[in-house]
């Protein structure tokens, strides 16, 4: 079987793994997060209301965000008939899923199919972004327009498509309408540094450019401006709100913020970046390949200028995860064929390391499911899924059968970041929400057994202090509260 026909049996099972990460159980997590929160409140309103043009939260226009991911929630709300967790969470599953799938053709146009297929793969595996894949907020919609608008830009520019221009405007539109000015800094600091280097600002300064930049820019501050007629004081709220990251006092922090913060968000992508940086020393800065010089210029620039501006959060590191990535799975492959001798036994000790974590999780994340009562069946095969993928990953790798030692330790961590994201992380929310008697599978009696027999699980589940700390584990932590279940869009 060829390179390219066993690309293409493994694309559809690298994208079914992406399906099942963001969409299993997608709707059982309470709504914790504030972001969350806000969200759903204004798309509640909206549907309710049918004024989707001001969001409104607490009687008030919510003017601090744009409106894309308010009106997204809003349409799967009103298409589904029911806003609910799983509603207010499926676009940004939906935009997590487009992510990946324009890292695999990304990855594809540098270095082949396999390269496409490795960048995805491991983009799906990192912490961050299979977190936010799955919370309902406007950071996917924005790793989506983002993502877009850089993939067309390369197209365009480096492969000379046409078809790619509109393309890149229209994701430009949707990164502008996700977060306003974080979707304009994201792509215009990588696109500005491309042309300036390549000395092409001229050529981005034609006419039919310049009138589809405008169409762009006046279809997506158009909402701006009627809010602006429509909403007094509208002016002062939108001003301060995009200046906020270099002006605001808010979630000021020092520029070294984000050196652990890459480590602990991209883990384990994280942790490759010493190949990134052995593949750009040896080839003088991707002097061999351009357009892997565009994708490592572009996710190092966004890391600098983060640095440097003084508001910081860590979900703002979101959209570098997929340049990343593709900048990883480049400098692998390219790392294999031009170095084997001194590459392919780290890729041994990579790949051996891989594995040996998946092992090492399936510990934690069986007991984990049998903790919580998980049906014996499902225990044994999340497990031994876990730890055969880790197996798996350190066998091939001695066999250098790449490849497959690759999938099976990216595998092995997707299983174990599905069981964490669909059940222990829900249970611990749960807890810690006091809504925990509403699971049909909750047994008080049995876990307040458990927390007297075993004092760590009530540290492990009880993770933060809140109503479900208030009472005795016999109280099942709490009275029960009303969640946000769903209501009639209807």
């Amino acid at each position: 079987m060829s390179h390219l026909e066993l690309a293409r049996v493994r694309l559809p099972v690298l994208l079914a793994a992406a399906a099942l990460l963001c969409f299993v159980r997608l709707g059982d997590a309470p709504i914790t997060y504030a972001s969350e929160k806000r969200c759903f409140e204004v798309a509640r309103h909206m549907v309710e209301t049918g004024d989707w043009l001001v969001p409104v939260m607490d009687g008030q226009p919510r003017l601090q965000k744009p409106p894309l991911y308010y009106w997204m929630v809003s349409s799967t709300a009103v298409a589904r008939g029911l806003l609910s967790r799983a509603e207010l969470r499926l676009p940004a599953a939906l935009c997590g899923i487009a992510v990946v799938a324009i890292v695999v053709a990304w990855g594809a146009s540098l270095r082949g199919p396999s390269c496409g297929l490795l960048a995805g793969a491991l983009l799906l595996a990192s912490v961050q972004f299979a977190t936010l894949a799955r919370r309902g907020v406007a950071e996917m919609p924005l790793a989506l327009g983002t993502t877009l608008a850089l993939w067309s830009f390369d197209r365009a520019f480096f492969g000379r498509s046409r078809a790619a221009v509109p393309l890149f405007f229209a994701a430009l539109s949707i990164a502008l309408l996700a977060k306003a000015t974080a979707g304009l800094l994201v792509v215009a600091i990588p696109v500005c540094a491309a042309l300036l280097a390549a000395r092409s600002l001229g050529r981005a300064m034609r006419p039919g450019y310049l009138i589809l930049l405008a169409i762009t820019l006046l279809a997506s501050v158009a909402w701006y401006g009627v809010v602006l007629v429509k909403v007094p004081g509208a002016y002062e709220t939108l001003r301060s709100e995009m200046l906020r990251p270099v002006v605001g006092e808010a979630h000021r922090r020092p520029p070294w913020f984000y050196v652990p913060q890459f480590f602990a968000a991209g883990f384990p992508l994280s942790l490759l970046l010493p190949f990134v940086v052995w593949r750009g020393l040896r080839s003088r800065f991707w002097a061999d390949v351009p357009r892997a010089r565009f994708v490592a210029v572009a996710w190092m620039a966004l890391y600098v200028v983060l640095s440097l501006i003084p508001g910081k959060q860590r979900h703002y590191l979101l959209p570098l995860w997929p340049l990343y990535a593709t900048s990883v799975a480049e400098s692998l492959l390219a790392l294999a064929q031009e170095t084997p001798q001194r590459f392919l036994p780290w890729a041994r000790r990579l790949c051996g390391s891989l594995g040996a974590l998946g092992v090492l999780v399936a510990v934690p994340a069986g007991l984990h499911l049998i903790v919580v009562g998980t049906p014996l069946w499902q225990t044994v095969c999340l497990a031994l899924a876990i730890a055969t993928g880790g197996c798996l990953a350190i066998v091939e790798a001695r066999r250098q059968r790449w490849g497959t030692a690759v999938a099976a330790g990216v595998s092995a961590l997707v299983v174990a970041l599905l069981v964490y994201h669909a059940s222990f992380q829900v249970w611990r929310q749960q807890f810690d929400e006091a809504v925990v008697e509403q699971r049909p599978d909750f047994d008080a009696a049995r876990w307040r057994a458990l927390f007297s027999r075993w004092p760590l699980l009530r540290e492990v589940y009880l993770a933060r202090d809140g109503p479900a700390r208030a009472g005795d584990a016999a109280g099942a932590l709490g009275q029960p509260t009303p969640a946000p279940d769903g209501v009639s869009a209807r």
